[in-house]
């Protein structure tokens, strides 16, 4: 009985005598390939089909098979070779290897979708430097913004303000270096000081070595000045040796008001021309001490050049005039005013600020600043301004356009006035204030 046996690389049964067994390794008598045998040999069954191996060709059955060999001797089954099998191999059957599916990469996660992170819990040291730091930074910002502000409130000179008398009623202000980096006003100075100036210039004091000055007018004891140079001076060239027992001196000019004096530092003079003030001001030291109405005018004031005055009975304000300088604000008694300039290039702006008792002055005050406007207006047009106070000519235009756009408002007990003068007409006009 004969059996047959599937080749799995050509796909044509090969014959064989005996029976083999799974496992067998033959070598394919047409294709040469050698195999294993997957399964026991089939035996041959007279005209049933035989099974062959997957992808092996179609054999014709037993009794086609005269017609199949006239139509190809490919299709001859010949007899299988057995292989010489290796006695020391025992390993399984041989399979072709399985598909296997390549591992599926895991994504990256992403934090944000996972869900909020754990946070980390800072200590209570931690949390308590960080609020300090906090703090501290809080404030020392408040302290500087505040410095910032009360300093720009100022007047230029404000720390000279120590060494003025306590009953002090009316202020002149001089930062003679600013001024004097605009052109206009240097200008403006060289050709007409303000009377402060011109009066310090004939005791022998010259505006030119000066960096600041604050005049301090009062009722009773005369005034005095505190200048500071821009170099400290030999002091010997303005005062004496001190009195016997005094800390101060003789000023050393006889053409001047002043009288009396010392240093308060090196480039600090004090001046005054009454002996009982020069000796109050020594016995008190460097402290301000102005009263309260003089006060709150001089923290309104600011720029280079200022005037304020405190509360002026009739009587006090008649006795403290000063001789007519072409300009004169005439308003009667107040509770306050404060004038100042603040260049802006060729012009300034020009700041007024009247304080009274109640309304009606207050009104009855901006009415007759009004009307100074309009005879300002007058001068200019017919010329006299020119004569009496020395002005440019050139700059009457200006001064007619300032006075003529003056803006006057009031509020309640005070005035306010706000004007656009040339530097010379500025200086004249800061100056001019009077009670």
């Amino acid at each position: 009985m004969a059996f047959f046996v599937p080749c799995p690389n050509c796909g044509i049964r090969l014959r064989c005598a005996t029976r083999l067994p799974a496992g067998t390794h033959l070598t394919c008598a047409a294709c040469k390939e050698p195999f294993t045998v997957r399964d026991d040999a089939e035996p041959d069954r007279g005209g049933q089909p035989v099974r062959q191996a997957r992808g092996a060709k179609t054999v014709p059955e037993k009794d086609e098979w005269p017609r199949a060999r006239q139509a190809t001797a490919e299709e001859e089954i010949p007899e299988a070779e057995i292989l010489e099998e290796d006695p020391e191999d025992d390993r399984p059957p041989v399979r072709p290897p399985e598909h296997k599916p390549r591992p599926r990469r895991r994504p990256a996660i992403n934090v944000a979708s996972e869900g909020p992170a754990r946070k980390r819990v800072l200590s209570p040291a931690v949390l308590t430097a960080i609020a300090a730091s906090a703090i501290f930074v809080g404030l020392a910002s408040a302290l500087l913004i505040y410095f910032l502000v009360r300093d720009a409130s100022k007047p230029s000179s404000a720390d000279l303000l120590a060494h003025v008398p306590t009953d002090t009623v009316i202020l002149s202000g001089y930062d003679l270096d600013e001024l004097s980096g605009n052109a206009a006003f240097r200008r403006a100075l060289e050709k007409r000081a303000p009377p402060d100036l011109l009066e310090l210039d004939r005791a022998g004091v010259r505006s030119a070595d000066l960096s600041r000055v604050v005049v301090a007018r009062t009722v009773n004891n005369g005034n005095t000045c505190v200048v500071q140079f821009k170099t400290p001076p030999e002091a010997r060239k303005y005062l004496h040796a001190d009195l016997p027992g005094k800390s101060y001196a003789p000023f050393t000019s006889l053409t001047g008001n002043y009288r009396f004096g010392y240093f308060a530092d090196s480039s600090t003079l004090v001046l005054a021309d009454r002996e009982p003030a020069i000796q109050a001001l020594r016995e008190k030291g460097a402290k301000a001490r102005l009263g309260d109405e003089l006060k709150k005018m001089v923290e309104k004031v600011r720029g280079p050049i200022w005037r304020a005055s405190g509360r002026i009975s009739a009587a006090d304000s008649g006795q403290m005039a000063l001789a007519d300088d072409g300009l004169s604000l005439r308003i009667g008694p107040s509770a306050g005013t404060a004038a100042w300039a603040v260049p802006d290039g060729p012009l300034a702006d020009v700041r007024f600020e009247f304080a009274f008792e109640n309304g009606p002055e207050a009104s009855q005050a901006a009415g007759a600043l009004r009307s100074t406007f309009v005879n300002l207006r007058a001068l200019n047009d017919l010329g006299q301004l020119v004569a009496r106070t020395g002005v440019d000519p050139a700059d009457i235009a200006d001064i007619r356009r300032g006075y003529n756009e003056a803006d006057v408002s009031e509020n309640g007990t005070r005035v306010s006035v706000s004007v656009r003068l040339p530097a010379s007409e500025a200086l004249r006009a800061v100056g001019s204030v009077r009670n």
